[in-house]
């Protein structure tokens, strides 16, 4: 099984367990006691938020990809980096800030190139920087739009 199918699965399952709280939500508020409106209504958020994360993060996958396929299509070679690892296979945390430096200095000397953001956001993940990573995905999506 490929992988895009694996994550489509875990995501459709991921949010059929939220709709399945639906009836427990709705059996606890319509208990009319106070404990059960309080459960049935953090259940409610709970399942919001949840389906939010899920939702941000296949957009996330989807754009990584769409940008992705764009530099692979213009014959872009750069690729995931043959950085030092650990037996269990995760890369250094040394020198995975070693090349989120390296692909920041290069963003530096051209900040409109979308390629050079998609390779910093990929340096960011590889460093495990989550919230950087999806900054500068979406910086090299919106400078592909523009140009």
């Amino acid at each position: 099984m490929n992988s895009k199918l694996l994550s489509l699965v875990a995501a459709v399952v991921s949010l059929l367990g939220v709709v399945a709280l639906v009836a427990p939500i709705v059996g606890q508020i319509l208990t009319g006691t106070v404990a059960g409106i309080v459960l049935g209504l953090s259940l409610a958020v709970i399942g919001a938020v949840a389906a939010i994360l899920i939702v941000n993060q296949i957009r996330f996958g989807m754009s990584a990809d769409f940008v992705l396929r764009k530099l692979v299509a213009e014959g872009d070679d750069r690729g995931y980096p043959d950085l030092p690892r650990r037996p269990s296979g995760r890369v250094l945390p040394e020198a995975a800030m070693m090349y989120v430096e390296k692909c920041r200095a290069e963003v530096d000397t051209d900040p409109t190139d979308w390629r050079l953001w998609f390779l910093l956001a990929g340096s960011f993940e590889i460093a495990h920087d989550r919230r950087n990573s999806v900054r500068a995905l979406a910086r090299a999506k919106a400078l592909l739009a523009s140009g």
